[in-house]
């Protein structure tokens, strides 16, 4: 599977800045075995995100 490049982006909210947020999305999710409804546990490292799935499900998906 190859990387992905993504941007950092400020939060924004509506009368103050928000922390920076990072979206992930797109079909390379599902074909790294990501499906909606699964959690997901994110190990923080300074400069690095390792995200892992947790072998459960949430109870809905919205």
């Amino acid at each position: 599977m190859d990387d992905r490049k993504l941007t950092v982006y400020n939060g924004r909210g509506a009368f103050k800045k928000l922390p920076p947020q990072i979206l992930l999305q797109g079909n390379w999710l599902e074909q790294a075995g990501f499906s909606a409804g699964d959690r997901i546990t994110v190990k923080c490292q300074q400069g690095k995100l390792i995200i892992t799935k947790d072998g459960t499900r949430a109870d809905s998906v919205g």
